[in-house]
């Protein structure tokens, strides 16, 4: 699939500077002494809301345009907002109170973009109306989705999370805080804040694409989704989506693959990713267990982990069985749990006691990936998860609600459905909508 790569641009404009500080950027004499050296593939969009051509959101939207090449493209509101200040608030307020959106004019689909920037105000928090109206006109399913957000000084707000919300189908990259008031505050870690310039945006461009030609480098090709965490000690822990069951951590060099499989639909060419110094396998069915695919994989070196019966068939590497731990390169704890099917007359796909689901802390940063599991009583039982892996294909695993009152007894802090088939997986975001879980789909079908 070819990856529509969207910098989604949002300007958080505090509710004293709504208007005063709109112009701020716009006012600066700034011709950039950097240059773009990264190279940033496809057809280029720049799609922006701004309430004043000459406002913040349209001044960076124009330098993103200027580096990148590519073509503006404003969202604009059939009905203006007032240019006085208070009524600004008002309207901006009212449109939030009846529905949240505010009808634009027509922005034709992004279908033909490969990279689209999208620039707005959020206002009280979050974008601004237009732009609310303009993710429920348009589908980001398959594409990735980069936020960065300019502010008048009360910061991004709520901005990221409704971001990954209004587009659950999308992989949404991190990205870059502006503030209004000649500031940036960059969201690369813990964030530095500097001076605002044009250099600060095509620095930012150079890295945001750089990181993204050195991932394709080591095997993460631009049709595989990807996700990024930080752990405690601000180190890059990265989740590649390759299908089904089956995903890729790298973490500070280390590559850690999960249930590889090649030929499970869509086929996979496992050679277009680096050795593994680490293999996880849940259990033996087709679609986790593939032996020619380990063997690809395979190292001198690589640390093969499994349940007992995958481990007696291979012959080689370690069975964990559930509750027991064992820790792996660079200090990685690993933990085996149960899953299992619990609905009467499923209970012969998973019996209770032969397969794992395992939780990874690496560096403080908890992972849990459920493998073939229902909801089952065991779940309770952990804590601390930031990122789960709940399986959602009925007979064999769960059903979208089951999935929800699984997320709801973990709390994760983000939620990636997965084994999902042709489950209508959205109804999962659907029904942990008001739960605070920031729930991701991505192509795990």
């Amino acid at each position: 699939m070819k990856v529509l790569l969207i910098i989604l641009g949002v300007v958080v404009v505090a509710a004293i500077a709504v208007v005063a500080g709109c112009r701020i950027l716009a006012n600066r004499s700034t011709e950039a002494t950097v240059a773009l050296t990264a190279k940033i593939p496809g057809k280029i969009a720049v799609v922006y809301y701004s309430q004043s051509k000459v406002g913040n959101t349209a001044t960076v939207a124009k330098w993103i345009a200027k580096h990148t090449g590519g073509e503006l493209v404003p969202i604009e509101t059939v009905e203006a907002y007032p240019d006085a200040y208070g009524e600004t608030l008002k309207a901006a307020k009212k449109d939030m109170e009846n529905g949240g959106t505010r009808a634009i004019k027509s922005v034709p689909p992004l279908d033909g973009y490969d990279v689209v920037f999208i620039g707005s105000p959020i206002w009280y928090g979050t974008y601004a109306p237009p732009v609310a109206e303009f993710f429920k006109t348009h589908s980001f399913a398959g594409k990735t989705v980069v936020p960065f957000c300019t502010h008048g000084g009360g910061g991004a707000g709520r901005y990221f999370v409704d971001v990954r919300k209004a587009c659950p189908a999308a992989t949404v990259k991190e990205g870059l805080t502006i503030r209004g008031s000649n500031q940036v505050e960059r969201r690369l870690g813990t964030g530095v804040t500097v001076h605002h310039t044009e250099d600060d945006v095509v620095n930012w461009l150079n890295a945001l694409f750089a990181a993204t030609a050195a991932s394709a480098a080591t095997g993460d090709a631009l049709d595989f989704q990807t996700d990024t965490f930080k752990t405690k000690e601000g180190k890059a822990v990265t989740i590649t989506a390759i299908k089904h069951a089956s995903l890729r951590i790298q973490y500070d060099g280390l590559e850690i693959q999960v249930d590889p499989v090649a030929k499970y639909a869509p086929e996979t060419d496992y050679s277009r990713f680096p050795k593994a110094d680490v293999i996880l396998v849940t259990h033996e069915h087709f679609d986790h267990f593939d032996r020619d695919t380990i063997a690809a994989l395979r190292k001198d070196g690589t640390e093969i982990v499994a349940n007992p019966a995958v481990q007696k068939m291979l012959g080689f590497g370690t069975a964990l069985a559930n509750g027991e731990s064992r820790v792996l390169a660079k200090g990685i704890k690993l933990d085996a749990v149960p899953a299992y099917n619990t609905t009467p007359g499923h209970t012969q796909f998973h019996p209770k006691g032969r397969d794992n689901g395992y939780v990874l802390t690496i560096d403080g940063l908890r992972i849990y990936i459920a493998g073939d599991t229902e909801d089952i009583p065991e779940m309770s039982a952990l804590k601390d998860i930031d990122v789960a892996f709940l399986p959602c294909n009925q007979p064999y695993t769960m059903t979208p609600e089951q999935v929800a009152k699984a997320a709801r007894t973990i709390k994760p802090k983000v939620l990636f459905p997965y084994h999902y088939s042709q489950t209508p997986i959205k109804q999962v975001a659907d029904l942990l909508a008001d739960s605070g879980i920031d729930v991701r789909i991505r192509n795990y079908q």
